[in-house]
């Protein structure tokens, strides 16, 4: 397995981070475009074809989209702009050639076809020129180009021969083909037809572009609900308050700023259907992302009965987190924001911008639904689940709140919420970061169910054993069961380094002490002793076990 910590896997998570939030995958490279000069050499014409855009791009497809006889491009972006149409307006030098096959049963469009175009040029002793394209599916990276072939012809070429050797391998060739026109061979004809000419490609002005006066509201009902880490925040006495005094009620937090005029315009909405919300049984809770002079302004002014605060910093942090739960990027809190909890504080719906009155009475019915009829409810149409999907389990947030340094927050959430994490094959991982940051705290009850659950996974690993046989032992009112678990873990640790780890012999002579097996506690403690090296601490507690176990 490789370390966490090596070069490439913190490459890959900074790389992973990026598209979180949106940059370029490409940094800032230019688009190229190379023109073959027909001597095997290449030249970049990427400045002079207009072609070298500081774009994100991802998929080119080209096609004579105007049907003028050169190929144009249709280029996709990760980023904005999302599409860009390059036309070619280079003056055509020569002829050209368009031909579409097709077959009448199977591979209707002859992929794998193979054309051969012969060409003569009215010059006795210029030897004739043999050109050859293949029709190919997916030709480009998440792209597909025309399936009709094109050919450059060069100027006063003449067509000799046209032969196509179809998918199954027969041969067949092709009269009536002229340049300067689009064709379609048709298998078994053996005649060229002439296709419709296309029409001009209406021009579309050019403008300015128009941008909404401010954020579109969005509404994002989820398929299965998250619980909430604890939130806090102050009233605007400066008293401490905790969102999860008031669960047992589906509750509306709204993040607000008394610099965004989308704010006070949302409360003014409601003002008409607020007691329709009340009888709905919805809390109304409003939460200042900032403590500004015109955010206190904002919240004071609000009518009886809706809630209000301040966030603090960690909160604010938490909820920026859970925002982006749905999300492949990170998105920033703006104001206003909004989360729509049940009456267990778990997440329902998330809203980027103003929440009307009926949205939140939907989402007061959603959450009574049960967990199948809250995934129905948050689909834009209805339809048949091939595998039905099931719920993640937020591990995010966990890790979230150790990266806080809030390790008794992130015990809390795990342990309320365990029967959902125990289901996640990304739990062992957690619950081993868990079982050592809490250790290492001197908290050996919190961490033995986290070295359980993640046992399977580390069985040899020696620190973790070692730790675990550590902790069962250390653990308030550890039982017979608990000692002799200790005393399994702590020989396999022993036996997985050959005896050659001070500090594991100690784990053990001390598990041994605590089954009653004296004689052995003893030998463990002295084989440790004769080790070379071992730390003072390790020794000192080797030669106190002799002490105290020796007659």
């Amino acid at each position: 397995m490789l370390d966490p910590q090596s070069r490439f896997r913190l490459s890959l998570k900074d790389l992973d981070n990026r598209l979180k939030r949106g940059e370029p995958f490409s940094g800032h490279e230019r688009n190229c475009l190379f023109l073959n000069t027909g001597a095997a050499r290449w030249a970049t014409v990427s400045h002079v074809s207009g072609f070298d855009f500081d774009d994100d791009a991802r998929a080119l497809a080209a096609t004579d989209w105007d049907g003028d006889g050169d190929v144009d491009v249709w280029i996709a972006n990760r980023t904005a702009p999302m599409v860009r149409y390059l036309r070619n307006d280079t003056p055509r030098a020569g002829d050209f050639v368009s031909l579409q096959l097709k077959q009448d049963t199977g591979n209707r469009h002859a992929i794998g076809a193979r054309v051969e175009i012969k060409i003569r040029w009215g010059e006795p002793a210029r030897e004739p020129t043999l050109l050859i394209r293949e029709i190919r599916a997916g030709d480009s990276y998440l792209s597909q180009s025309s399936l009709r072939l094109h050919f450059g012809l060069g100027p006063k070429a003449q067509i000799a021969e046209v032969t196509v050797r179809w998918p199954g391998g027969a041969r067949e060739t092709f009269t009536g083909v002229q340049p300067n026109a689009a064709w379609l061979l048709r298998m078994g004809t053996g005649k060229a037809e002439l296709l419709p000419a296309r029409q001009p490609v209406t021009q579309l002005p050019a403008g300015p572009v128009m941008l909404p006066p401010g954020a579109i509201p969005v509404a994002v009902p989820l398929a299965h609900s998250i619980p909430l880490p604890r939130i806090d925040f102050t009233n605007l006495s400066g008293q401490p308050c905790r969102l999860d005094a008031w669960k047992g009620a589906p509750i509306f937090l709204t993040l607000v700023s008394g610099e965004h005029q989308d704010c006070a315009a949302q409360f003014a909405a409601w003002q008409p259907r607020l007691e329709e919300l009340k009888k709905a049984g919805l809390r109304l809770c409003a939460a200042g992302m900032d403590d500004t002079k015109e955010t206190r302004a904002l919240l004071t002014s609000l009518p009886a009965g809706i809630e209000r605060g301040i966030l603090t910093a960690n909160a604010r942090e938490r909820l920026a987190e859970i925002y982006n739960l749905p999300f492949e990027i990170e998105l920033a809190l703006s104001a206003p924001t909004g989360f729509t909890l049940d009456q267990n504080l778990r997440l329902l719906t998330l809203y980027r911008g103003a929440a009307t009155v009926d949205q939140l009475l939907t989402d007061v019915q959603r959450a009574a639904f049960k967990p199948e009829e809250l995934s129905a409810s948050a689909l834009p149409f209805t339809g048949t689940w091939f595998r039905a999907p099931s719920p993640r389990a937020p591990l995010e947030l966990t890790a979230m709140l150790v990266r806080q340094s809030d390790l008794d927050a992130a015990h809390a959430y795990v342990m309320e919420n365990r029967a959902e994490f125990v289901q996640s094959r990304r739990f062992a991982a957690t619950a081993r970061v868990m079982a050592d940051l809490l250790t290492n705290a001197n908290r050996p009850g919190d961490a033995v169910p986290y070295y359980r659950n993640c046992l399977k996974e580390n069985a040899a690993d020696a620190v973790f054993l070692n730790n675990f046989a550590h902790c069962l032992l250390h653990q308030p009112g550890a039982d017979a069961a608990a000692v002799s678990a200790a005393v399994i873990h702590a020989a396999e640790a022993v036996k997985l380094t050959s005896a050659k780890d001070a500090a594991l012999l100690d784990t053990l002579a001390h598990a041994l002490q605590a089954a009653g097996r004296k004689a052995e506690a003893v030998a463990a403690a002295r084989e440790g002793l004769a080790l070379p090296g071992g730390t003072p601490a390790v020794r000192s507690s080797l030669q106190s076990l002799i002490r105290e176990t020796t007659p």
